[in-house]
């Protein structure tokens, strides 16, 4: 009873301890799974206003050539810039592309290639090769004629003209530069053998703000140069035509995960605090059903050590008493024999028959019970035969 009882024992304080194990696991998971749920919402985030973001760039790009192309394709456009006429360039598309469009700097460029005139924010500036806008423009010019160069000149309009667009920098600053060939939009008018150019600069920071008041990206700045993003923001590269990285759109992402995470705190602080009471119940039951059964197996020990001493009494006194009663009745059968070999009438021989039979009777149960006495010791076994 005693092994019994200590396995039941055991079987509580195993189911305790796996109980408190299940439950922290439960909590670790649970803690886990929504670190990992809100990580991957963040990381999703974060992609999605990248690719916003590379978006509104590429968008840039194309919203200044779409700007060009609001005078760039005009007959009279073509006429007045295949020989770099300055005065009609000042009076139109020098201060045109400034006062519409914000542009800060426009340069024109004459049918052979040759720079005539550029425009400061609408004001005409001077034409010499070695001003900064003119070097930092003249890559994606020589590319913009390269391409218009073979093209089918009896095509006009949108189907005639070429445009490129890049993100360059002219000292300290960045540029979104567009370039347009300038074409006719009517059939009516010769037109030249190559194509003249127009270009213009928009201050790369006026993009920023676009992103700043369309997407509330937090902390939008342009970080120059190669380096990383502070902790905890990201960006998206800016590079120039030649794909040189001139810097990086920089802002810190929204985090809807980490907010829901937050905001789920209270109710797995709460949840904690329930299964940490449930826990401790647990285990002040689990105690007190411990200490019960240690108990009861105390009392049941000592009950079976009382029984077992009075089995053992017991048996002691039946084997006493069988052996106290088996020898004076011995005595009565031998004297009974003894009497019964002298003379003696046949009515005292009837009498002596009786004791005798009567004394072999108590013999007998005394030996069946010194039998009993033997059995429950051990001291005899049972077999099994055929009678």
């Amino acid at each position: 009873m005693s092994g019994v009882t200590s396995k039941t024992g055991w079987r509580a304080w195993s189911t305790f301890r796996i109980a408190v194990i299940l439950m922290l696991s439960s909590i670790i998971g649970m803690a886990g799974v929504l670190g990992t749920v809100s990580q991957g919402i963040d990381a999703h985030q974060a992609r999605k206003e990248e690719g916003l973001v590379q978006l509104r760039l590429t968008r840039a790009k194309e919203i200044i050539g779409e700007n060009l192309t609001t005078a760039s394709i005009w007959d009279e456009a073509v006429d007045h810039m295949t020989n770099g006429d300055v005065v009609w360039y000042d009076r139109t598309l020098g201060s045109f592309y400034a006062a519409q469009h914000k542009h800060e700097f426009t340069l024109g460029y004459d049918a052979t290639g040759r720079l005539f005139r550029i425009s400061t924010q609408g004001t005409p500036e001077s034409t010499e090769a070695g001003d900064p806008f003119a070097k930092a423009a003249r890559p994606l010019v020589d590319q913009l004629r390269v391409e218009a160069a073979g093209r089918d000149r009896s095509q006009t309009a949108n189907a005639a003209v070429r445009l490129k667009a890049a993100f360059v920098r002219v000292g300290d600053a960045v540029y979104v530069l567009g370039g347009s060939t300038v074409v006719r939009h009517t059939a009516m008018g010769a037109t030249p053998a190559s194509d003249p150019v127009v270009a213009s600069f928009k201050p790369f920071l006026g993009e920023l703000d676009m992103l700043r008041t369309r997407l509330a990206l937090d902390r939008i700045h342009f970080q120059p140069g190669d380096a990383v993003p502070p902790q905890g923001m990201i960006g998206v590269d800016v590079r120039d035509v030649g794909g040189a990285l001139l810097g990086r759109v920089v802002w810190a992402p929204e985090r809807p995960g980490y907010q829901i995470l937050t905001r789920a705190g209270p109710l797995l602080l709460l949840l904690f605090v329930v299964l940490i009471i449930g826990t401790a119940s647990l285990l002040w039951n689990t105690t007190a059903d411990v200490r019960r059964l240690k108990a009861s197996e105390v009392a049941l020990s000592a009950a079976l050590e009382r029984a077992e001493a009075a089995n053992q009494a017991k048996t002691r006194f039946l084997s006493n008493v069988s052996h106290e009663l088996r020898t004076p009745l011995n005595g009565v059968l031998g004297m009974a024999e003894v009497i019964g070999a002298d003379m003696v009438t046949p009515q005292q021989r009837d009498r002596l028959e009786i004791l005798k039979a009567s004394g072999r009777q108590q013999l007998r149960l005394i030996e069946e019970l010194l039998d009993v006495v033997r059995l429950r010791d051990g001291a005899v076994t049972l077999e099994m035969r055929l009678a």
